[in-house]
């Protein structure tokens, strides 16, 4: 079993995070979600787009996070970013908007780290 502290694994290498969210690509090719999902999101970006993308969904939650209107925590920015990143994991591009999805990562990441942000 895990060794645990607090709810938390002691040893990073034997975390959830590590053992469920770090992927590879040989990792994305095993699944048929997951086929299907990059199958998806070839319809409309390369593989270079969809890097760029990624880069450029970042420093979207990262401006958006340091807005006069929003002004929230580091930690909160990089919540957003794992979240994002995350959610797209599992889901293609060409189903969600990929600015409205930061926007809510954003919101939920806020809530999540008690720093409250306010939708105007």
């Amino acid at each position: 079993g895990r060794e645990t502290r607090g709810g938390m694994a002691a040893n990073f290498w034997m975390s959830s995070h590590c053992q469920e969210w770090l992927r590879c690509k040989a990792d994305d090719a095993k699944t048929p979600l997951q086929q299907e999902k990059t199958r998806r999101n070839r319809l409309i970006l390369s593989e270079s787009e969809e890097t760029k993308l990624r880069v450029h969904l970042a420093m979207f939650i990262s401006n958006l996070g340091k807005h006069n209107q929003v002004r929230c925590r580091q930690r909160v920015i990089a919540t957003a970013t794992v979240y994002l990143a995350r959610f797209f994991y599992n889901n293609s591009y060409k189903d969600f908007h990929p600015h409205l999805i930061a926007a809510t990562a954003v919101y939920l990441a806020s809530k999540v780290e008690e720093w409250p942000v306010q939708p105007n």
